[in-house]
């Protein structure tokens, strides 16, 4: 991985739980038009809550969550490059601690999403915290 010069975490919270519900990430201003760098996801094994005290989802429940993320292409139209890949498979301690690389791409978070794709191990209220490397 390259070096860090910047990260930021996300949160987005689930306030219902509900198979194949989409829930889109908020705008960061600070996340506009930066180049991510790297991923990771973070579940309650890793950090118990989030920065606003609300509890993350529990490893099970991340075995039940999706990341589709979009980029803004060069000519400003939008592309899915990261599509429907497992939550979990982004968490670094279950990757010997390696963060996914990204190759500089401009995401545009408020058109990225998770999906929940079952509900064993998610409860209402949980949320789901993604750190972005820039």
């Amino acid at each position: 991985m390259k070096p860090i010069k910047n990260s930021y975490l996300v949160e987005l919270n689930f306030p219902a739980i509900a198979a194949n519900q989409r829930y889109y990430f908020p705008d960061i201003p600070k996340l506009r038009n930066v180049k991510t760098t790297g991923l990771e996801a973070v579940n309650r094994s890793q950090l118990t809550k989030s920065p606003t005290g609300k509890d993350l989802v529990t490893s099970s429940g991340a075995l039940n969550l999706i990341l589709t993320l979009v980029v803004i292409k060069p000519d400003g139209s939008n592309e899915e490059v990261i599509y429907q890949q497992p939550y979990y498979s982004f968490t670094a301690a279950n990757n010997g601690g390696i963060v996914k690389e990204l190759k500089d791409i401009n995401v545009n978070l408020t058109k990225s999403y998770i999906t929940i794709v079952g509900t064993t191990g998610l409860t209402a209220a949980d949320s789901a915290a993604i750190i972005f490397y820039f």
